[in-house]
């Protein structure tokens, strides 16, 4: 069996406690590895003695300023713990578990409950399926679980599970029955104030006999009237601390309680054909374990015995050195922690579900609790706000600085200005006067600078014009220049002409020098005659596009 959540925190010391009719049974306890747990204190209080529980908290946990983790068993007459014969496939239909427990005419039924359906052998969750088949149903009510959180919580507890103390017990006595081979059924009896509650533990599983109608107070009413008593608390007293005259007298004060259990035993015998072997009185204290002998003897059954500190070491479990051996009103408490080999459940649970082993349902409200995330939402969002006001805090103080060293800056900068200022009159006369000359320099150079001289251009252009070749005007424009003439020629000819003297022109050195394209741009024949007219372009190096 898996241990509960919880358990998996090496860092933190846990705590163990179960709720009985009687009283909170307590223990400290830390996980050293996966199976196994270590009790390293305990503790047993009244439930009236919650003064003793906090002081007994303080000693023990007084260095967790956070909540303390807990695991917790809860043994309340109110729960359900019923054996019913269920249709798997109705499981889907709303009330149908309220039907089978008939939950409406339940005194404390009107509330909202928490209903569960259990295999009665296994201990595992049934699954919607299948044929009619026999089913543990275990319930709890909303109202029981939030007072057991609320009182958890009042004590900074903080419940990791909060679980049937029954269910971890049977799984105890089952495991324990197949390792000794026991073929015979073995009853467990909760005797509770009002009532009396007994469970069979058969090979067909765990059965579930009506309550008895005599509790705890039956058997105070027998004692006042068997001892001539008349204060309800000298009849307390007398049986808390039972002298020679209560033992002896015992089996009279439990003869209505064992009159009914031996009816339910040999009815079930007599039913199955099951042998009853032995019978456990769980969570009887200390102070009223003398119970135990009579009733055993009256029903006819030899108690069931159990030796925690031989047990212990199987199910996963040890104490610290110098601890005394707890005794056997433990058993159920410590069957919360034990660790059970079971049986592979009807369906694999998701990743994400909750713990839900053989025999272990949590009934917790977890919407009611804290957090259990190691690092809150609140305190996320409280770690949030605070470093973004210290952001906000840094930044200020950053601008605030940086404000007074500029300050100082442009206060330090004004002064070499003004200092500075005759020289940079000066300064600013010799610019102009170097920039007037920069002036007359550029204008010189521009001279300098032309690609060509028109003279050279116009000389060169009259030496290689061929004698067909007419020119009439030269026109320039930036970066262009544009002969236009007239060519006596035929067409055919003409064409020729003109695009051998354009070659010649571009081979020209002194016409590829200074231009970077040469192209003949028109040819068309002249209105006026028979001649054609032409028009060559000349394009400067460097020339805008």
């Amino acid at each position: 069996m898996k241990l509960p959540l919880i358990l998996n925190r090496e860092s933190r010391r846990s705590l163990l406690i179960g709720i009985t009719p009687y009283q909170y049974l307590i223990a400290g306890l830390r996980r050293r590895d996966a199976n196994h747990v270590d009790l390293d204190s305990a503790a047993e209080f009244p439930l009236d003695d919650e003064a003793g529980l906090k002081r007994w908290l303080t000693q023990n946990f007084e260095h967790n300023a956070a909540w303390v983790p807990v695991v917790c068993g809860l043994a309340t007459p109110s729960a359900i713990l019923q054996r019913h014969s269920i249709l798997p496939r109705r499981l889907g239909e709303e009330g149908y578990l309220a039907e089978l427990c008939n939950l409406a005419a339940r005194p404390d039924g009107s509330g909202p409950w928490k209903l569960q359906l259990l295999s009665p052998l296994e201990g595992q969750q049934i699954a919607a399926q299948g044929g009619q088949r026999p089913a543990l149903l275990v319930g709890i009510s909303h109202d029981t679980v939030h007072n057991v959180q609320q009182r958890l919580l009042d004590f900074r507890l903080l419940p990791y599970r909060l679980e049937n103390s029954a269910l971890p017990l049977f799984a105890a006595i089952y495991d324990r029955q197949n390792k000794a081979n026991d073929p015979r059924a073995t009853v467990v009896v909760q005797i509770a104030q009002e009532q009396t509650v007994a469970f069979i533990l058969g090979k067909e599983g765990v059965h579930t006999p009506a309550p008895l109608q005599h509790g705890f107070t039956s058997v105070v009413q027998a004692a006042r009237k068997e001892m001539h008593l008349n204060e309800a608390q000298e009849v307390a007293d007398r049986l808390h601390f039972p002298d020679d005259e209560v033992l002896l007298r015992a089996s009279k004060f439990l003869r209505a309680i064992g009159r009914d259990l031996k009816s339910v035993i040999d009815s079930y015998e007599l039913t199955t054909g099951q042998p009853v072997g032995e019978i456990h009185f769980d969570h009887l204290p200390p102070s009223l374990a003398w119970m135990a002998e009579p009733l055993s003897q009256i029903v006819g059954r030899p108690r069931y015995e159990i030796d925690c500190a031989a047990w212990m070491p199987e199910v996963g479990l040890s104490i610290a050195p110098g601890m005394p051996p707890f005794a056997g009103h433990w058993f159920g408490t410590l069957s919360l922690l034990a660790s059970i080999p079971a049986a592979a459940p009807e369906t694999q649970p998701r990743e994400d579900e909750p713990f839900k082993g053989a025999w272990r349902l949590d009934c917790r409200l977890s919407a009611e609790l804290p957090s259990t995330d190691v690092i809150g939402r609140k305190f996320i969002v409280n770690a949030l706000a605070g470093a973004l006001a210290g952001l906000a805090l840094v930044f200020a103080i950053w601008q605030g600085y940086s404000a007074h060293v500029q300050r100082g800056e442009i206060a330090a900068l004004r002064q070499r200005i003004a200092d500075n200022a005759p020289a940079y009159s000066v300064y600013e006369k010799s610019a102009a006067e170097l920039n007037a000359l920069g002036a007359r320099i550029d204008a010189a150079w521009e001279v300098l600078r032309a690609p060509f001289f028109h003279s050279d251009f116009l000389l060169e252009l009259g030496r290689t014009k061929p004698p067909v070749l007419r020119i009439d005007s030269i026109l320039q424009s930036p970066g262009l220049i544009s002969i236009r003439g007239d060519i006596a020629e035929p067409s055919n000819r003409a064409s020729q002409t003109l695009g051998n003297y354009v070659r010649e022109l571009r081979a020209n050195p002194k016409f590829a020098g200074p231009f970077s394209a040469i192209s003949l741009t028109d040819l068309s024949r002249s209105p006026a005659n028979s001649s054609f007219t032409f028009e060559i372009q000349f394009k400067l190096k460097n020339a805008p596009p």
